[in-house]
């Protein structure tokens, strides 16, 4: 499988449709189930586990990808000695 056909292939859109889906009912089930002990006043937030959930995975995503770039993806051969 070549990398045009992973980077925008319809099996990635639907991936990516499936996932926004699943994220957006998990905030929406986070709304409707609030958290019955609250240790800090930021977790009475509705939907804040599935949010920063979202976000975490997000960014970490995004730190994989700046990663990859810098280095992690160097033809064969091409050793910094």
């Amino acid at each position: 499988m070549s990398h045009a056909e992973i980077e925008g292939g319809p099996r990635l859109r639907g991936l990516l449709k499936g996932s926004a889906v699943v994220w957006t009912l998990l905030v929406i089930m986070g709304a409707l189930m609030p958290h019955e002990h609250p240790h800090f006043d930021f977790e009475r937030i509705p939907s804040f586990a599935a949010l920063l959930g979202v976000v975490s995975a997000v960014g970490l995503v995004q730190v994989a990808a700046w990663a990859g770039s810098r280095g992690l993806d160097r033809p064969a051969g091409d050793e910094d000695a």
